[in-house]
């Protein structure tokens, strides 16, 4: 369409729209950004010696009367991920949120 506009100017155009898509990039990322950190949660922290029962597998642990599945990290698992402050032990799984389905709603 940006052409149709600018018949003569084919080049301008074009120009036009490749600029658009860099700003957008440009806009896009920090905004992104400040949104993750707005809504991203770290996953629930147990500590590094709790009781645990394995079923099937996986580790549970009662909290609240419930049981919850757990899981343990150590500082080589830690180590490979981008979020900080998170510590060596057990967490509870499904407890913490990256934020990223919230920042892709917000942002549109």
């Amino acid at each position: 369409t940006l052409i149709e506009w600018f018949p003569d100017k084919k080049g301008l155009a074009s120009g036009l729209t490749i600029m658009g898509f860099g700003s957008g990039a440009l806009l896009f990322a920090p905004a992104a950004n400040i949104f993750l950190e707005k809504f991203s949660s770290l996953p629930t922290y147990l500590g590094t010696a709790i009781e645990t029962v394995t079923e099937k597998g996986r580790l549970y642990t009662e909290m609240g009367g419930q049981m919850v599945e757990v899981v343990y990290a150590n500082a080589a698992d830690l180590a490979k991920l981008s979020t900080s402050g998170l510590q060596e032990g057990f967490y509870v799984v499904g407890s913490g949120n990256t934020g990223a389905a919230m920042t892709l709603a917000s942002i549109g």
